[in-house]
């Protein structure tokens, strides 16, 4: 229904239609960024749906019977589409204004691609991932790429605003939060955090609030967590935000995809990141190797995981790289990772950021052949560190072998004897160390 504190203006009155154009070209000219609000609600199909039926037809609002005029009619008195009047009178006579719409109803896409909106909020991302309907929005993605992969980054995600439950509510605190939130700082798009999110304020606001009504104390923890994992990812926001190398993953586990993991990767100059999510509470694991087709500059494009993330296919490389969260090293042989892809095994709603990607090349000694062989997949804290240990594991056997603690209990009991005293008085054992 209408709402009751907003003016029901005519939107098939061109002369209404410049007002509310010249307020919003003055608002451009004292502000960069403009929000609209409900923007869906005067696309050309929802006027006609809430407004002016055709004859015989009542629309979703039986009152609007009244209303109805034939489509020839309609067209005549609203020719173009609003919005689109709109990005071009700001961009005319106001350049350089943002324009961000507020567009549900699944008219995100249309809203960029029709109708060139700079931004629109992608509700989709909050409610399918809250929802946990993980075909869906994976299926949204790579539709959205197979169209027009640049629309992927005019998306604003998000997990929370004035009109949605808190992120909290919604999300809680735990893994399965800081999983959706890590996606909404390492996609394409312009992350949008709420009010209170990083405080973990529960406490539903709205616009026409002077102050808070509860009393609530910021979730320490909460804001430490973000401090670890979520802020590092935001610093990193050039290697995340273009779309030019973002490629999207479905995870293969004997022959079907598993929908309820969200992988994809993304590289700037040298830098490059893979992420993975698994949106469920179960256990997943599979295997990426090619991406889904991205339409870039009207090519459809495809990249192997060893590919995007600038790997040499040579059969003496190796790739070494970090898990953010857990801070450990990880190396994989760069043929295999052609050949084969690269395999994840995720706990329930468990994330992981694979960065500081490198590669080497072996040498003679074939060092880094046998760090792989010798790790099999698991991570250490230092590579350097695990090479020497792998290298100098003879040294260090023959050290253990000598240094025991009967060693060194026997040693402790010879000096603790009296015959050691007596053969070595005080001052000549004195004597002998200052001379050392």
């Amino acid at each position: 229904m209408p709402w009751n504190d907003t003016a029901q203006i005519d939107f098939l009155n061109p002369e209404a239609r410049e007002e509310v154009i010249q307020e919003i070209l003055h608002v451009a000219k004292n502000f960069p960024i403009i929000r609209f609000d409900a923007a869906m609600v005067l696309a050309k199909k929802h006027i006609r749906r809430l407004w002016y039926p055709e004859p015989g037809q009542g629309g979703d609002i039986a009152s609007r019977s009244e209303s109805a005029i034939s489509r020839e009619d309609f067209e005549n008195r609203i020719p173009t589409e609003f919005w689109r009047e709109v990005v071009d009178r700001v961009a005319k006579e106001v350049p350089d204004t943002l324009l961000l719409a507020e567009a549900f109803w699944m008219m995100e896409g249309y809203f960029v691609r029709t109708l060139g909106m700079h931004r629109v909020y992608n509700s989709a991302f909050m409610n399918m991932l809250k929802r946990e309907e993980n075909s869906k929005y994976r299926a949204t993605v790579k539709n959205t790429m197979e169209f027009d992969s640049q629309v992927l980054k005019r998306f604003v995600n998000f997990m929370n605003n004035p009109d949605e439950e808190t992120a909290v509510a919604q999300f809680g605190k735990g893994d399965k939060y800081f999983g959706v939130c890590t996606l909404m700082i390492t996609m394409p798009g312009l992350p949008m955090f709420g009010h209170g999110q990083i405080q973990g304020f529960q406490e539903k606001y709205g616009m026409e609030f002077t102050k808070a009504y509860w009393e609530e104390v910021e979730d320490i923890d909460l804001i430490e967590q973000h401090k670890q994992v979520i802020f590092p990812l935001m610093k990193k926001r050039y290697l995340f935000s273009e779309i030019e190398n973002f490629c999207f993953y479905d995870v293969w586990n004997n022959g079907s995809v598993n929908e309820n993991i969200y992988a994809y990767s993304n590289r700037f100059g040298t830098e490059s990141a893979v992420v993975f999510y698994n949106n469920v509470y179960d256990q997943a694991s599979g295997w990426i190797k090619e991406s889904c087709p991205s339409m870039i500059n009207h090519q459809s494009i495809t990249h192997c995981i060893a590919e995007a993330i600038g790997l040499e296919n040579k059969e003496n490389g190796y790739c070494i790289f970090q898990e953010q969260k857990s801070g450990l090293w990880y190396i994989r042989s760069n043929k295999d990772l052609f050949e084969k892809g690269m395999f994840v095994h995720l706990n329930g709603f468990e994330y992981q950021v694979l960065w500081n990607i490198s590669q080497v090349f072996d040498d003679s000694t074939g060092k880094y052949r046998v760090l792989c062989e010798t790790l099999n997949g698991k991570g250490v804290t230092d590579i350097d560190i695990a090479l020497k240990e792998i290298f100098l594991k003879d040294l260090y056997n023959a050290l253990s072998n000598f240094a025991t603690p009967e060693f060194f209990e026997g040693i402790g009991a010879l000096c603790s004897c009296s015959s050691f005293k007596d053969y070595y008085p005080k001052k000549t054992v004195k004597s002998s160390r200052r001379s050392r």
